[in-house]
């Protein structure tokens, strides 16, 4: 298969894992407003491994794991998007706190450029460590975002133990019950929360 021919098939199974994702979402919080929290709770981990497909498919990756393992590849991708894109919008609001903004040097002329050099207007991303307070608000941010159980899970690719307790009540040998899917309320709406900002992220 040529390039090109490869390069079409790849955006149009972009395109299919996108919308899948979307639509599980939906399906998701669908099931959420009619109190099926289990079943909820299980789509919503569908919607996040299909983000974490687009991701793998777009950087030409989807074919290097199997089974479980990728499983849990496609949850650690989403987790990393959601920590980087956290920081990123901590780091746009205190930049714009203090008048500043991110913008790539291709956004500007030549000229524009060597006037904001200039007025000393220009700052290079290595500058942002010697503003005072900045990086650790950045760690912080980056922290808190950490600590939601749903990236913590993710990080660690066990989003897929979550998926199953939407099926199944667990029984212990005395057959008393361990989980219940519709115990799941709250895993439900996390999970939910967390595919929502994955998809709503899409780049």
């Amino acid at each position: 298969m040529n390039d090109e021919i490869q390069t079409s098939a790849r955006n149009i199974a972009l395109k299919s894992v996108e919308r899948n994702a979307r639509q599980l979402l939906s399906d998701a919080e669908l099931l959420f407003d009619h109190g099926r929290y289990g079943r909820a709770t299980a789509l919503g981990v569908l919607a996040v491994e299909e983000v974490g497909k687009y991701y793998l498919l777009k950087w030409d990756k989807s074919k290097r794991k199997n089974g479980s393992r990728y499983h849990r590849l496609k949850q650690r991708t989403v987790a990393t998007f959601n920590l980087a894109e956290a920081t990123l919008a901590a780091m746009e609001r205190e930049l714009h706190s203090m008048g500043l903004q991110i913008r790539h040097n291709s956004e500007f002329s030549a000229t524009e450029l060597e006037s904001l050099n200039a007025s000393g207007r220009l700052r290079s991303p290595e500058s942002l460590k010697d503003i005072e307070g900045f990086m650790d608000k950045m760690v912080i941010t980056l922290k808190k975002t950490a600590e939601h159980p749903m990236v913590q899970k993710a990080l660690n690719g066990t989003l897929s133990g979550i998926k199953e307790l939407g099926f199944y009540v667990d029984l212990s040998e005395a057959h008393e019950i361990i989980s219940d899917p519709n115990d799941v309320k709250e895993q439900a709406e996390d999970i939910i929360s967390f595919a929502r900002s994955a998809i709503e992220n899409y780049r």
